[in-house]
């Protein structure tokens, strides 16, 4: 309940916001532009030590976007994805296994330009995410779903004939209704019981530029407060009087190099860097404290991820063509004070190292103008020296091949 009230209370802030600007400008009657998108995918996936499974890829968004005035606009927005398949899914702590899963998210943006070239943006949202280990599990019921709702305030800026730039802060709250921690199944004491809950506050800046090379970086900061993570101390004891803060710094350099009018090489890199003042304690689920053991700020890592990949387009008519992608991507990962263990559990002296591979290759078909025929293949390896995987998995192989149809709006 708390989180509906704080998308109701900042939707009904942007509704008089609405009124407000549009009352001082009246140079335009109001015109409705829709568009959308929709994918719906058969997929076929495999995993190692399991089993194949047929299921399903359907996402897509729409946007009834309602031109107000020449320099108002409201951009309603909903896209969401539903899947059928086997995946791992990257948990804090690891790989987690996934075969079903959908995320609905929704925003309402109201954009003003208030000088020609200059643009402010309000724009509360609204997530729910939703995941399912096996097919009876019922939806809502997950470990790990969650929910988010909050608020972004952007400025953007065109300067030139294709360069933009953005800046932006929002704020927003996660909130985990069916994680509850050891601590609270164990004692039933209401002490971090929604362990998982946090708010952040998020600072982003972005530049990009289209012609002759298309180029964009972004950086953000992300301070998430955990709002019932209390530390743990070195002798396994709650220190009640601090709890969990992170702070994550973020940079994205991507750019896409035309060497020639149907071939691009496109270079996607990810910088990113969590910090966080938590340590875990392993009891070994054992009486005896002697085999006990506490890895200090064991959610501080870093990880880069670069995926270098080409696209060839082949004309067949007017507004009609072909395309082939076909790229590789690469993501290390390293914890600064996570140590890797053994299949037994026993900790060792190096710390933990995941790598992961995927070959990526897709092939969209013109049927229409509108309509095409899309076949889509990875495959994923993952390694680490990670061992102990009574949990959490660290080292798998996946295959996933889809194929289906777009249809544009």
């Amino acid at each position: 309940m708390r989180l509906n009230k704080r998308i109701i209370f900042v939707f009904l802030i942007l509704l008089l916001n609405i009124y407000s600007l549009q009352a001082q400008d009246k140079t335009k009657n109001p015109s409705f532009i829709p568009i959308g998108y929709l994918e719906i995918l058969c997929s076929y996936s495999d995993i190692d030590k399991g089993r194949s499974l047929w299921g399903y890829d359907v996402w897509g968004y729409f946007s009834p976007i309602i031109k107000l005035s020449d320099t108002l606009t409201l951009i309603p927005l909903y896209n969401g994805e539903f899947q059928r398949m086997r995946q791992y899914v990257s948990q804090e702590e690891g790989g987690r296994f996934y075969q079903t899963s959908q995320i609905h998210n929704i925003s309402l943006c109201l954009r003003k330009e208030f000088k020609p070239g200059w643009f402010f943006k309000i724009t509360p949202f609204g997530t729910w995410n939703y995941l399912k280990e096996t097919k009876d599990e019922k939806w809502g019921k997950g470990l790990y779903d969650y929910r988010d709702a909050g608020c972004r305030f952007g400025l953007r800026h065109n300067f030139g004939e294709d360069s933009t730039f953005n800046v932006s802060t929002e704020y927003f709250h996660r909130k985990y209704p069916n994680f509850k921690s050891l601590i609270y199944l164990a004692t039933q004491q209401n002490v971090d019981k929604n362990e998982k809950d946090f708010d952040a506050v998020k600072f982003s800046f972005s530049v990009s530029k289209e012609e002759p090379v298309k180029m964009e970086i972004l950086f953000y900061i992300m301070l998430k407060y955990f709002t019932d993570k209390h530390l743990v101390r070195e002798d396994g004891t709650l220190d009640v009087n601090n709890k969990r803060r992170d702070e994550v710094y973020n940079l994205d350099f991507n750019f896409t190099f035309p060497f020639r009018d149907n071939i691009s090489f496109c270079l996607n890199n990810t910088f990113f860097f969590n910090h966080s003042n938590l340590g875990f304690y392993d009891s070994k689920n054992t009486l005896t404290l002697s085999d006990d053991y506490f890895n200090s700020k064991y959610y501080t890592y870093w990880y880069y991820f670069i995926f270098p990949h080409l696209i060839y387009y082949l004309p067949l008519s007017e507004k009609k063509y072909v395309e082939f992608k076909l790229g590789y991507s690469l993501l290390f990962r390293k914890y600064l004070y996570r140590k890797a263990q053994t299949e037994d559990g026993i900790y060792g002296t190096k710390r933990q190292r995941d790598l992961e591979h995927t070959i990526h290759f897709s092939l969209k078909w013109p049927l229409t103008r509108k309509i095409n025929w899309i076949l889509k293949f990875n495959y994923t390896l993952c390694r680490s020296n990670q061992r102990y995987e009574a949990y959490y998995r660290y080292r798998y192989d996946i295959y996933q091949i889809r194929a289906g149809f777009s249809f544009q709006l």
